[in-house]
């Protein structure tokens, strides 16, 4: 039996959404468009029962004042709690859509991100963390 990483940040989540990513590529594969990778995970959160906005907008702070600058629309967000942004672009993730991610994570009340791009040969969804504590703009 595996075992579910509950000791990290959303670990139990994780676990599952991730299946659900592996789901979605297995049945549809890495021809697509990222609308129709987009539209098939929505069917496999829906079918799962699992909270989700599509194309929500989250505000983005300030690291200065805390104040908030802007908004980001990322594909999904699971459960107010993970954002997931989707790619179907050939061959791989790139560093400027890794670096994009982390830098939303930096100034947003999220902690954790994925980044999954159902096109790369050798499909691997990622996982990024930028825990709360580390944002001053938050204030508990």
């Amino acid at each position: 039996m595996q075992q579910i990483a509950t000791n990290c940040v959303e670990g139990e989540l994780s676990y599952k959404i991730v299946k659900y990513f592996y789901n979605v590529r297995n049945k549809y594969g890495m021809h697509h468009n990222e609308r129709v990778y987009h539209k098939a995970l929505i069917e496999e959160l829906e079918i799962n029962e699992v909270d989700f906005i599509s194309k929500p907008r989250i505000d983005l702070f300030s690291l200065t004042t805390g104040k908030r600058l802007t908004y980001y629309e990322p594909d999904l967000i699971i459960k107010n709690k993970i954002i997931i942004e989707l790619k179907a672009k050939y061959p791989i993730v790139t560093n400027e859509q890794v670096m994009q991610v982390i830098e939303y994570l930096k100034i947003s009340k999220y902690e954790v991100a994925y980044l999954i791009n159902f096109k790369e040969f050798d499909f691997r969804p990622r996982r990024f963390i930028h825990t709360s504590d580390r944002k001053k703009f938050i204030i508990n």
